[in-house]
């Protein structure tokens, strides 16, 4: 290797004790060579990781056990009731009164079949701030809500308040809304009166029925949510 690249990849890597690379510490968002490690192909971070000990093993097997993909399906006996699995986690789930539909219809009660993208996230900035990867958050402002009027043309669009057409106030006393994922249904093929503001969220007492959301206790959310990967979808039916 050149001495030219080797400049290069020492200024990349980011360093550890006495100048060793370690990777051990960029597990948080915030430290600033966490953006270094993204770049890396896993094959260089596990080569890394086999090398600098303990901490960086666990690095590697959290990267590594990333979650893609969330299953829901309903319960045979309670159509309200469900399970998500995700890699080896099994959580009991909360869905519309309708169960599971087909054929989504604004105000049916139904969690509409699909597989649908996370598109971001929402978080109560207020509050704790809740752990989560893979997934882009965005502070909750006080004035935001989501339109769920077939006849707006923002049907089915974050909306400031107040707003005329807005039936969904986000910012609420309770903490449904404290950590929620925005589901690609009806969004970014958006047709009039196919469902709106379908979100993953934390769940009632109990897991009372959603609107035709999905939601987990908050327990299981703080489980699942920092180990989603970049582009999770939920597979729903």
């Amino acid at each position: 290797m050149s001495a030219r690249n080797k400049q290069r990849r020492h200024r990349e890597e980011p360093q550890g004790v006495e100048g060793r690379p370690s990777v051990g510490g960029l597990w948080r968002r915030g430290d600033p060579a966490f953006a270094g490690l993204r770049r890396w192909p896993l094959d260089r971070i596990a080569a890394l990781a086999m090398t600098n000990g303990s901490n960086e093993t666990r690095v590697r097997a959290e990267l590594l056990s990333r979650l893609s993909l969330l299953r829901v399906r309903p319960l045979a006996a309670t159509k309200a009731r469900g399970w998500l699995t995700a890699g080896p986690l099994r959580i009991p789930c909360a869905l519309g009164p309708a169960g599971v539909v087909r054929v989504k219809h604004e105000g049916d009660g139904g969690t509409p079949a699909g597989r649908f993208a996370l598109l971001w996230g929402y978080f109560r900035p207020d509050r704790p701030r809740p752990r989560a990867a893979g997934v882009k958050l965005r502070p909750m402002r006080r004035d935001q809500g989501w339109c769920e009027d077939p006849s707006s043309p923002r049907y089915n669009r974050p909306v400031l308040l107040p707003a005329a057409d807005c039936t969904d106030r986000m910012w609420r006393d309770d903490h449904l809304y404290d950590l929620t994922f925005v589901l690609d249904q009806n969004f970014s093929r958006r047709a009039k009166g196919r469902g709106s503001a379908i979100f993953f969220h934390l769940a009632r007492a109990g897991l009372a029925p959603t609107a035709g959301c999905v939601a987990i206790s908050s327990s299981d959310m703080r489980k699942l949510a920092p180990r989603l990967a970049r582009g999770a979808v939920m597979e729903i039916g």
